[in-house]
């Protein structure tokens, strides 16, 4: 719960700092950004590790129910 609460508290300094003054304007679209990019990296990363694994990383089946 700390986590997300620090989380939100810099997201929101870095939605309202610059407008206060601090730092730019374009460093909330950078941090974005750079975090966008890592994410992409972070989703090839783990789709090719999990093939390479031999582990499927989407359900292809639903399992089934026993009345």
């Amino acid at each position: 719960m700390f986590g997300l609460l620090a989380n939100l508290a810099c997201m929101a300094f870095y939605l309202i700092g610059p407008f206060m003054g601090y730092g730019t304007k374009m460093e909330p679209l950078l941090a974005l950004g750079i975090a966008a990019v890592w994410c992409i990296y972070g989703g090839i990363y783990f789709m090719k590790a999990s093939k390479s694994s031999g582990r499927t990383t989407l359900v292809k089946t639903r399992a089934q129910t026993a009345m």
